[in-house]
């Protein structure tokens, strides 16, 4: 299925009304994979598959393209999805030490700023396949009431949740901490990830 407004942009036609069926199996049979190595307390097969697959799996890229930019059939050109792809490939293939992230400033309605990390795209897309990793490593060590962060989970999830249970509680308080990722101490949360057992890659 190609739409008017690709045509007009002189888009080739490069998606289909059919379902993934190939990119959905193997994205599910290495989910399964991942589970059952954290299920054993195979720590270092869990890590050593998935910087594999970080650098092997298409189907992987596709997911993240479509969790992080659902939409980018619409205004991408097929020239800057082939750049930010390949931009991709090198960073899977040899991850650097650091990555720069502009700071942005979002205007407020009291007139002030809040100032958010605005990433380039293949940065993005990086960030969120490890997040993939680290999500299914970590499932099972979090809490069950959290809900960010997490896997499957989001504040809709919270809300129905809270909202089901409510009846129980005679308060409910809903706060949020001002600079609370700022704050957090970076040596603090790489010897928590190190002691649940996460690859120093």
């Amino acid at each position: 299925m190609i739409s008017t407004s690709d045509t007009d942009m002189g888009r080739p036609n490069i998606y289909s009304s059919e379902i993934n069926s190939n990119i959905n199996r193997q994205l599910l049979m290495m989910q399964r994979r991942l589970r059952y190595m954290v299920s054993e307390g195979r720590n270092d097969h869990y890590w050593s598959f998935s910087s594999l697959m970080l650098r092997k799996s298409k189907s992987l890229r596709m997911l993240a393209l479509r969790n992080v930019r659902p939409n980018w059939y619409k205004d991408m050109s097929i020239k800057k999805l082939m750049e930010t792809l390949s931009s991709l490939n090198g960073m899977c293939y040899r991850p650097r030490q650091a990555y720069e992230i502009q700071r942005v400033g979002i205007p407020k309605d009291d007139g002030s700023k809040r100032f958010i990390n605005a990433p380039k795209l293949e940065v993005r897309l990086y960030l969120w396949m490890m997040n993939f990793f680290l999500g299914l490593f970590l499932e099972t060590k979090l809490n069950p009431n959290q809900y960010g962060h997490r896997h499957g989970r989001g504040a809709a999830d919270a809300w129905r949740k809270l909202l089901k249970e409510q009846s129980q509680y005679r308060h409910i308080y809903e706060f949020d901490f001002k600079g609370f990722h700022d704050e957090i101490r970076r040596d603090f949360l790489v010897k928590a990830l190190r002691n649940l057992g996460v690859s120093e890659e």
